[in-house]
């Protein structure tokens, strides 16, 4: 399959996954890498389907999304004080049962001038949000075994040559952004998207590139645009490539096999062992004073 773009499709049937076969997306390879193949057939939505619950924290990231980018998932603006009450939640239910993105009326306006305010510091930065937004695309990837494995992304903004992709958090923080990247994938996710550009476009090869744009949604709205070093580079393109060659096994398998296929022996880890023999140590030598007395 050439790599193409496909447009008008909601965020709700990118999640489904309504290619030809099931297909590899970033957040499945990494946890394909980071877990096992079999977590990764439960959250794949034409295996194992498991939903993910909305949260909370979920609901508001998507809404700054919305907000800033002008695209994703349309509001329901619902005329409510909180959702605590029967007629709140079933019209909040309602509304995500048709793909939209509940929101209280109440809440709308901060949330709007949240994301005024944060496009003026993305702005800051050389980030416009000026380029396609929210796009899919989908493409092929080969695996070592000389397979095909169909793969999809929806990026957040693209301006050809460079992907951006928003990360709302609680911290921006530098090394807290280093610990999402590690923790959630976005190394794969970066191998992956610049592979998926410099496919629909091979004239790039090599020029393509992604930035990753931290957001805290509370005061002071902190902000920290991050590219990831060549070792990071380096240690995504390696992941996404083990993903790829597993999701070709699994798939031509048919067989998702958990962290182990049969019995494991676990030995001490080298702390516990350090340890044991720091205490052996202790108690000898008090032992010795004990005598010497």
């Amino acid at each position: 399959m050439s790599a193409r773009i496909i447009t008008g499709m909601s965020a709700d049937e990118y999640h489904s996954d309504p290619l030809p076969t099931p297909s590899l997306s970033s957040s499945i390879a990494h946890t394909l890498v980071s877990r096992s193949p079999l977590h990764a057939w439960s959250q794949h939505p034409r295996l194992g389907g498991v939903p993910r619950e909305p949260t909370k924290s979920l609901d508001r990231g998507s809404l700054s999304h919305a907000l800033m980018l002008g695209a994703g998932k349309e509001l329901a603006i619902l005329d409510f004080d909180d959702f605590r009450t029967k007629a709140a939640r079933e019209a909040r239910d309602a509304a995500r049962a048709e793909g939209l993105l509940p929101v209280l009326l109440k809440d709308l306006d901060a949330a709007e001038a949240v994301a005024i305010e944060l496009r003026k510091r993305f702005a800051e930065y050389g980030v416009a949000l000026d380029g396609q937004k929210e796009i899919v695309v989908t493409w092929s990837e080969t695996a070592d075994d000389g397979s095909e494995v169909l793969c999809r992304g929806m990026m957040d903004h693209v301006a050809i040559p460079i992907i951006d992709d928003l990360k709302s958090c609680r911290s921006a923080h530098p090394l807290a952004c280093q610990r999402h990247v590690d923790g959630y994938g976005y190394a794969i996710q970066h191998a992956a998207y610049v592979s998926a550009i410099e496919k629909l476009h091979p004239e790039l090869a090599g020029r393509v590139s992604m930035r990753f744009v931290f957001y805290e949604l509370e005061p002071p709205f902190a902000v920290t645009p991050v590219r990831l070093s060549g070792a990071f580079r380096e240690l995504g393109h390696r992941r996404w490539r083990r993903a790829i060659n597993a999701w070709a096994r699994c798939l031509r398998e048919a067989r998702w096999p958990a962290y182990v296929d049969g019995w494991t022996e676990l030995e001490p880890p080298p702390w516990a062992l350090s340890q044991d023999v720091a205490e052996q140590m202790d108690d000898r030598d008090n032992d010795w004073k004990e005598t010497a007395q």
